[in-house]
């Protein structure tokens, strides 16, 4: 630099500190930012709708962690709203580096076009593509190249899971081997696929039969005004398979103010199940898909790094659900303890990325996550 040579006088300190100046930034100025389109705030969620909750709170400790700057849009169970809320993200002037959403109300017909219109990279999530927009949209990175991935729960193996454990209660306590289903709406893929893998056990088990199947709209009201007529009408009948903890505590309600006993479980870990399950009210229930948004998180912060998670896991990723039993009672304690918000913050996400690059194949299983709580 001229001037400094033979000054007598030694710059290096003054250099070394304005190399720090220039190479220091504030965290937010080295995050990507991802927007979030979901459904309920936290603050808006009762315990029915708690498996939102405790996916935000998964996905916001794992942005935080992984130096991502997470927007999150409420759309308050109103897809026009939602609708709405794509629009004017998609027109900003500072796009964000990437989406993530579930399908909710069918958004996925207009948000994955629009996003790859922008050239924006969009991640699916927790609830797919239905049978009659499969044909439009194809699947990630198909039609829709910046449509980069999915990671939807194994919903055919979850209902196929939870049959079993029923049936495995059922033969030790001599409940015959009739089901009563209480499915979801109608237009959900999720219930659908559920009743899939119940569909699939019963046949692959000789001498059992399904009495009768019903939407109770993942409702716990509806499956509770509709159990006593289940129970009069299939007085012999102990079995109810219930394609979510919601419906199944519904189930529970009507039973015990009957004094009926019966074999019963869900799906969702919600916390009165998770008690009930300990109690020992009912068999089981299934769950750990509300960690999704921190494995997105943790494949998006791969991916815009330039990392393509693909190349090892594919494009269409599924997550496993665990089963909570008494087993699981007695070796991981009061599983509503370890998904206490402070417990989950103080899980160090910036380790997701290398855990979930350990895991073989195109499904990743929340267990090892819930274990480390």
């Amino acid at each position: 630099m001229p001037g400094l040579k033979g000054s007598g006088v030694s710059h290096l300190p003054l250099l070394l500190a304005v190399a720090l100046c220039i190479a220091w930034q504030p965290v937010s100025a080295m995050t990507h930012r991802v927007v979030w389109f979901t459904t309920l705030h936290p603050e808006n969620a009762d315990e029915t709708s708690g498996f939102w909750a405790r996916a935000q709170l998964f996905g916001r400790a794992a942005a935080e962690d992984l130096h991502i700057e997470l927007d999150i849009r409420y759309g308050e169970e109103n897809h026009i709203l939602m609708r709405e809320q794509v629009r004017q993200v998609l027109g900003e002037r500072k796009r964000p580096d990437a989406i993530m959403f579930h399908n909710y109300k069918d958004i996925a017909r207009q948000l994955i076009p629009a996003a790859n219109d922008a050239r924006i990279p969009v991640f699916l999530f927790n609830s797919g593509i239905g049978l009659s927009d499969q044909e439009a949209l194809g699947g990630p990175r198909q039609k829709y190249p910046y449509w980069i991935g999915q990671l939807l729960p194994d919903d055919v193996a979850a209902g196929r899971q939870l049959m079993q454990h029923l049936a495995e209660t059922a033969r030790k306590q001599g409940a015959g081997s009739e089901v009563i289903a209480l499915l979801g709406t109608p237009s959900s893929t999720s219930s659908a696929a559920r009743a899939e893998g119940l569909k699939r056990y019963m046949e692959s088990q000789p001498g059992w039969s399904l009495g009768q199947s019903l939407h109770a709209n993942w409702s716990r009201s509806e499956a509770a005004q509709m159990t006593p007529s289940l129970l009069q009408r299939y007085p012999q009948t102990r079995i109810y398979w219930a394609a979510n903890d919601n419906m199944a505590m519904g189930i529970l309600d009507a039973a015990d103010a009957r004094r009926n006993q019966l074999v019963t479980g869900g799906i969702d870990w919600l916390d009165s199940a998770l008690l009930a399950v300990q109690e020992g009210r009912m068999s089981v229930s299934l769950g750990g898909h509300f960690t999704e948004p921190a494995l997105v998180m943790a494949l998006l912060s791969e991916y815009l790094k330039g990392r393509d998670f693909s190349q090892r896991h594919g494009a269409r990723l599924a997550s496993r659900m665990v089963a909570y039993t008494a087993d699981e009672a007695r070796e991981w304690g009061d599983l509503r303890e370890r998904l206490k918000p402070a417990r989950v913050r103080a899980f160090d996400f910036s380790r997701l990325p290398d855990l979930i690059r350990q895991m073989p194949g195109d499904t990743l299983d929340p267990r090892f996550l819930i274990e480390r709580l």
